[in-house]
């Protein structure tokens, strides 16, 4: 995927969330000069030029132990079209037990509800 800034970008930026590397990936930069055109209505009458920097860039969330990041940091390219490792969810849970989560649920709220009513009730 391609992106512009109008700012320049390092490589490569590495973010740590809750036991999750956030990869944000910039290469091959390409620097551009571009006019800004305003419309008729706009207060400035003149155009702007603006410097502007094109990459290809690629980001992904990882689980910080799926990842090599020294290789990273040192071959982002090879990141490029990396496809994260899909986390498997715990088995699904069977009819009876959704059934019994819910019943459990409605009693701890109405329990709740029984509990306020008192509150307010006295």
């Amino acid at each position: 995927m391609n992106i512009r800034f109008y700012e320049q970008k390092p490589n490569l930026e590495l973010k740590e969330f809750d036991g999750n590397i956030y990869v944000y990936i910039y290469l091959n930069e390409e620097v551009k000069e571009e006019t800004e055109v305003n419309y008729p209505e706009s207060v400035n009458e003149e155009n702007v030029k603006h410097t502007v920097y094109y990459y290809d860039y690629a980001e992904f969330c990882e689980k910080k132990e799926n990842l090599d990041l020294e290789d990273l940091k040192a071959h982002p390219e090879k990141y490029l079209d990396y496809v994260p490792k899909v986390t498997e969810d715990p088995k699904p849970k069977t009819l009876e037990e959704q059934i019994q989560d819910l019943k459990d649920q409605n009693d701890m709220l109405t329990q709740c509800v029984l509990e306020m009513s008192e509150l307010v009730y006295q």
